[in-house]
């Protein structure tokens, strides 16, 4: 029966999450890296909740006192979770798979009976999971500044989409950069190389063009390119909420870049996997 639970869960995607062994083991170590040093972990524990509650306090006196202060904190708390995401998720996954390498238990882990989905999937997620607390943190005290401030459930959700894409995605590189490099400095700096490209090299593209065409306006749908910036989804974000009349801003930037973080990140999974899957030739010699 043990036997046949466990292939059912392998052949099937609820068991890469539901019962992944690579899920469980990153759990277990990020919590036993965090037991190692008990002030340490107090002490982070005390500031990040000290700041909570100091956020959570004259967030809501700003929120209760007009829904103009309630509209500017919600656009501010979306602009700080994006950055935060931004930065903090590849850097978290930088390292998934050359830490596995530099302590030499790669190739054990690839001749184990774990399949490629579970190694990526579980290691991603595991991974993932700071990011996901921090707009966990900020959700209820976003809700409420939305509901206050009378930000459409639309615009609401949308915001949210593009957090949680964001981290994703660019989790998804950093995990790929740490594949596709044997240490953590070079995969470190990878990601940071394709972080700075779609945040300021894409702006910096578009200036290009705009100087080159004065006369077509700066207008971001004019220029695809710099739909993938996540900055300019935010801009969207932000003028469906400041502008009170029926003309909001064009949706288009947003559903693009939507739509590559779900197309980019589902490729760099498959590309991860499927090399991953040929088993010896990823191995380290």
């Amino acid at each position: 029966m043990t036997a046949v639970r466990a292939a059912w869960y392998t052949r099937t995607p609820l068991g890469t999450f539901t019962d992944n062994p690579v899920l469980q083991k990153e759990l277990r170590s990020q919590l036993r890296a965090r037991r190692q040093s008990q002030g340490v972990r107090l002490a982070t524990l005390l500031l990040a909740g000290g700041i909570v509650l100091l956020l959570y306090y004259y967030g809501g006196r700003a929120i209760l006192q007009s829904a103009s202060n309630a509209r500017d904190l919600f656009l501010a708390m979306v602009a700080i979770q994006l950055t935060l995401v931004l930065f903090l998720a590849p850097s978290l996954t930088a390292n998934a798979i050359t830490q596995e390498r530099e302590q030499q238990t790669w190739n054990a882990l690839l001749l184990s009976r774990l399949t490629a989905d579970e190694i990526v999937v579980g290691k991603l997620v595991a991974r993932l999971l700071p990011a996901f607390l921090i707009l966990l943190m900020f959700m209820p005290l976003g809700l409420l500044s939305a509901v206050v401030g009378g930000v459409a459930l639309s615009t609401y959700t949308l915001s949210y989409l593009l957090l949680v894409a964001t981290a994703v995605f660019y989790a998804a590189i950093g995990m790929f950069c740490s594949w596709a490099y044997r240490r953590t400095a070079a995969a470190t700096s990878a990601a940071s190389g394709v972080i700075a490209f779609l945040v300021i090299g894409t702006y910096l593209l578009y200036g290009l063009w705009a100087s080159a065409n004065p006369g077509r306006g700066l207008d971001a749908e004019d220029f695809p390119i710099l739909w993938l910036n996540p900055y300019v989804s935010l801009a969207v974000v932000m003028n469906n909420v400041t502008n009170n009349t029926n003309n909001t801003a064009d949706p288009m930037p947003l559903i693009a870049y939507l739509t590559i973080c779900i197309i980019g990140t589902l490729l760099l999974i498959l590309a991860m996997v499927r090399r991953l899957a040929q088993g010896p030739k990823e191995m380290e010699q």
